[in-house]
């Protein structure tokens, strides 16, 4: 496996977990997981891309500087941020008052707004600065995890120092009403025995806990040799 940073970022659902274990039982990994690049497909459903160099010398807006902002492509009608407000050709420059370099950094802001579901942002349409707020559809989550219907999960993997990791896993909350999250780091046995406690302590849902399993064991394929 390459020592250089990556983002390991997973969408999971119940009836996807036959599909996604082999004959030998174990997981694969899914088409849509991605390492290490900006594009992906899911769980946020967004394509995004770098600002073409012409435009940081035709457009003139003090917040529009080279090597900053990130140009939104196609927005999925699943997506949360799908009736956002947000717009594809938009170019956002922050999110919740944080300057956006690239891609992989503006999903992982967009991720971690998720659970308030609404951010911040400042962006370029039609050659003007534009302040918004957008607002998060949590539906697709919300809605599997109706009674009888199957649970959802996204999961961020991001490397530390050390081997060591820091995985997010964020679910709807029906005692909340909303989505949550829950942060563990370490080592990927440490992380798991935090997991098992966190379960212990029904701060994971009881309905999420096999798709927690599946995502850590599925990190742990990525992380071998």
């Amino acid at each position: 496996m390459s020592r250089n940073p990556l983002v390991v970022l997973l969408a999971l659902l119940a009836f996807c977990l036959p599909a996604a274990r082999g004959q030998n039982g174990k997981p694969k990994a899914p088409a849509d997981t991605t390492v290490g690049t900006v594009k992906r497909a899911a769980p946020l459903g967004l394509s995004l891309q770098a600002v073409p160099d012409l435009l940081y010398d035709h457009v003139n807006l003090p917040n529009l500087k080279r090597g900053q902002g990130v140009v939104l492509g196609a927005i999925s009608a699943d997506s949360p941020v799908a009736g956002s407000g947000l717009r594809p050709h938009d170019i956002i420059l922050t999110c919740n008052g944080t300057v956006v370099h690239d891609g992989a950094q503006f999903l992982r802001l967009v991720e971690a707004a998720l659970p308030q579901q609404s951010a911040r942002l400042t962006l370029v349409r039609g050659g003007k600065e534009v302040r918004m707020r957008a607002h998060f559809q949590t539906a697709a989550l919300k809605g599997a995890t109706k009674p009888g219907g199957p649970p959802a999960l996204n999961v961020k993997a991001e490397p530390l120092e050390g081997g060591k990791l820091e995985v997010t896993f964020v679910f709807y909350s029906d005692s909340k009403g909303k989505l949550d999250q829950v942060t563990c780091k370490g080592s990927l046995p440490e992380i798991q025995a935090q997991v098992t406690r966190l379960n212990e302590m029904k701060r994971i849902p009881v309905r999420v806990q096999e798709l927690v399993d599946v995502a850590l064991k599925q990190i742990r394929e990525l992380k071998s040799p």
